[in-house]
Formats: structure tokens, sequence, C-alpha cells
């Protein structure tokens, strides 16, 4: 009695102390998730789940046979989503966004129990008894499979309709209100984005009935209401993950945290291509005028052009630069790494290249943190480093770095999952980057030394050619 008479207490705090989550948007309630660490964002992050939970579940058992491991996809979706809540973009509907997740989540999931999976099939096939129905649950399922992910590669203005009305049932007039356009724009787009689809199925070889059928049929009615022990232990994990307690978090949301790992993980590997991608197609646009460009001008004039360049490059590299992000931005090749007194080996340090990201706002500003130090080796992911706070003022200057996800393997052969607070120093000067860290968890070096059985690392990068600026 106790404890239903608090539950109604909260309940009652939360309406009169920021009102009902009732008639509110997805972007109004992400909204007030980010912006208050209390109830009320607790309430507003548990509307969230239970207006786009049974479309996701939903999902998740669509690509996963067994209960237990759509539950942890489910909730591994939802946690990206507190965790990334202050940088997903905001829209008038997160439902297209966490059919996306929620698909990355359960293939993730998938992959993870693929070899119990395959020591059952190679069971059933010793046996000879596998019957017609589970064969044709098996296609079923490899069905859905195609479809979700052909669903995920349509345009979002095509995408999100068919999400909203065949997926979450909504009607057409529900989906215009969710998505703010007219209702003839949402009809024309389901239309167009059922034709794309059934052409997108079609040359991945299924048979025009299947096609026919997926593709052309009529939107689902709302899908069953969610589980009461799913949607609890959901919403408190994502409480924890917000404020900043991963360790609790992690105890428990359970194998459901590795998973988001994981998807988060691939999701910043994904932008990190886009990104290289956009570079490599901006700098290829450069090189037409790099050869016609001398042709326009005189040999004296280029011979003097040169000279006064050369002698620019002299002086900033004499000159330390701020640091801004736009100075920082772009792709550096590790130079040398020296922990603890002891000189380290590029093939013994695990890196050899550093990748540095910053949202384009910062970039421009120069301001605000959340910026991304990416170790590489050979393109490959080795830890992710993501920039909590910066001093550009201070002397020397100063980073505050924590480990989003370290690939180093332990004494099990398997990634290290505990997460570490770095507090650095660094300089720029020309296009050489020396950053000092202090020990794990450990307080701040104050200069760029790192002595005999200090914990402390320098590490010191030298910036790619042709790589400056880049965005």
């Amino acid at each position: 009695m106790v404890g239903r008479n608090a539950t109604v207490e909260r309940e009652i705090g939360v309406l009169f102390g920021a009102g009902t989550t009732a008639g509110l948007s997805d972007e109004e309630l992400l909204g007030r998730f980010v912006g208050r660490r209390d109830a009320a964002g607790g309430a507003a992050f548990e509307a969230i789940v239970r207006r786009h939970g049974p479309m996701v579940l939903a999902t998740c058992r669509r690509l996963l046979r067994e209960p237990a491991d759509a539950a942890d996809a489910f909730q591994a979706t939802f946690l990206v989503l507190a965790s990334r809540a202050g940088s997903v973009r905001r829209s008038a509907s997160l439902g297209p966004w966490l059919h996306r997740v929620a698909r990355h989540a359960a293939l993730r999931a998938r992959l993870r129990s693929g070899r119990r999976r395959q020591r059952e099939q190679i069971a059933a096939v010793a046996e000879s008894q596998t019957s017609a129905h589970e064969a044709s649950a098996a296609e079923g399922r490899e069905l859905r499979v195609v479809l979700d992910e052909e669903l995920d590669r349509l345009p979002r203005s095509f995408r999100a309709p068919l999400v909203l009305c065949y997926l979450e049932g909504l009607t057409h007039d529900e989906a215009a209100a969710r998505l703010g356009c007219p209702v003839g724009t949402v009809r024309s787009r389901l239309a167009r984005g059922r034709d794309r689809l059934r052409d997108r199925l079609a040359r991945r070889g299924l048979a025009p009935t299947v096609v026919a059928t997926v593709a052309l049929a009529a939107p689902k009615s709302a899908p069953a209401a969610l589980p009461a022990p799913l949607v609890g232990p959901t919403v408190q994990a994502a409480a924890l993950l917000a404020g900043g307690d991963r360790v609790a978090a992690r105890l428990l949301a359970g194998p459901a945290f590795s998973l988001m790992e994981g998807v988060i993980g691939a999701m910043l590997r994904d932008a990190i291509g886009k990104i290289v991608a956009a570079a490599v197609v901006a700098v290829a646009g450069l090189i037409p005028l790099a050869v016609v460009a001398p042709r326009a001008i005189g040999a004296g004039r280029s011979e003097s052009a040169g000279q006064d360049k050369t002698k620019e490059k002299a002086k900033a590299k004499e000159k330390e630069s701020r640091g801004d992000w736009g100075d920082l931005v772009g792709r550096w090749d590790l130079v040398s790494v020296t922990n603890s007194g002891k000189k380290v080996e590029s093939k013994d340090a695990g890196f050899n290249e550093c990748l540095i990201l910053a949202p384009k706002a910062d970039a421009k500003t120069g301001t605000g943190a959340y910026g991304w130090f990416i170790l590489l080796l050979d393109n490959r992911l080795f830890c992710e480093l993501e920039v909590k706070e910066r001093d550009l003022d201070a002397k020397p200057k100063t980073l505050n770095l924590f480990t989003v996800r370290n690939i180093q393997a332990g004494k099990d052969g398997k990634p290290s999952e505990f997460p570490m607070d770095y507090e650095a120093v660094f300089r720029l000067v020309g296009d050489e980057l020396t950053v000092c860290l202090g020990k794990p968890n450990g307080t701040r070096p104050d200069g760029f030394e790192a002595e005999e059985k200090s914990g402390r690392m320098l590490v010191k990068f030298r910036r790619r050619p042709k790589d400056k600026g880049t965005r």
C-alpha cells in the first residue's frame, strides 16, 4: 500500500510540476527529457517508450526468434536514444529514427546469438526432423529481414510515413499531424514509397506475388501494447545513463548495455565513413583547379608566391596555434608515444593515426565540447575518446577526454568495457600536435613530460598532408 501511495504521489508531483505528457510531440518530449533530470524528465522518456515501443519491439521480434534477444534489442534501442538524446535530430516524429536503430540493434543481437543458432541448425539437420512449418517460419523471418533492410534504405520522406502508417498503425490523418504536413502529401508519399519498396524487393529476387503481398498490403492496425516488465527497467536504465551513472545503468540493463555500445560504435563509424568520403570528394574537386591555376599565372609570379608561401609555413610552425576546432579537425598520423618514460614503438601502440571530429557549429566558432578523438589502426577503430571539456586560455591548454569505447583486448581477448576519464594538456605548433595525458581517472599533467612511474602518456601527431581544415 505504501509503494502504491508513493507512486501516486510521484505522478501527482510530475503532473503539477511539469504538466501532463499527453498531446506533446516527440520533439517536446525529448526536449523535456534532455532539459530535466527529474521525475518529469523520466515521465517524458516513458511517454516516448510507450508511444514507439510497440513498433520497436515488433521490429526486433521480426528479426529475432528468441524473446530474450528481442527484449535486449528493444532495451538497447532506447538506451541509444537516451545516450544520444542531445544530438538526435529534433523532428516531429522519432519513429523512423527508432526503427533504424532497432534494426541495427536486432542485427547485432542476431549476430551475437549466431553461434547458438548455428548449433541448433546443425542438430536439426542431423536429426532430419525439420518440419514444413519450421521451414516456412524461417523463410518468413528472412523475408522480414530483407523488408526492414530495404525500408531502412528509402529516403526519409518516403520511409517516415511508411513506418508511421504500416509499422506504428497510425491513420493518414494521425501521420500527417505527426509529420506536420498535409494528408494528401502523406498519401502521395505512401504510394510512391510502396512503389520504390516493391522495386527494391523485386531487384532482390523476391517472387512477384511475395513483393505484391509485402509492398502493397493495407496498413496494419496499431501494434499490441508493451509487456509491463519491459517499460520500467528500460526507463530506469535510461535515466541512470542520462545522469552519467554508466556503472549502475550497465548493471541494470545487463546484455542490452553492451548491445547499445555496439550500436553507437557502428553509428559513429558510419558517420566517420561519410565524413571521410565527403572529404575525399571535396579534395578530388579541387584537383582540377590545382592543375589549371598555374597555367594562368606567370612563371615569375608563381615563383614569388611560392617563396612567400614557404615563409608563411615556416612562420606558422614556430607559432603555437590557439587550438580551435577549426585547427584540430582532420586526420593526424602518429609520430611517437612515450609511456611513463618509455618509448613505445608505433607498431606496439595499438594505433597509428587519429581522426579528430567536432560538430559543425563548434568547428566554426571554436567553442563548446563533445568533439571526438578517434584512434585508428589502419582505418580500423581502436579507441573512441569524447572531448567533454576544453580550456584554450589555460597555460598549457587543457582537454578532458572520456573513453566511449576501447577496443584494446583484455586478458580474456574481449574489448575493455570500463570507461575511463583522462585529464590532458595539449599544444598545436604548425602541423604538429602534442598531447600529454594524465593517469586514467587521475590528475592533469602540468607540462609535456611523461616521467618514469608517472603513469602519464605523451603522444605526438603530425597532420596528414592536404588534410588541414577538413570538416
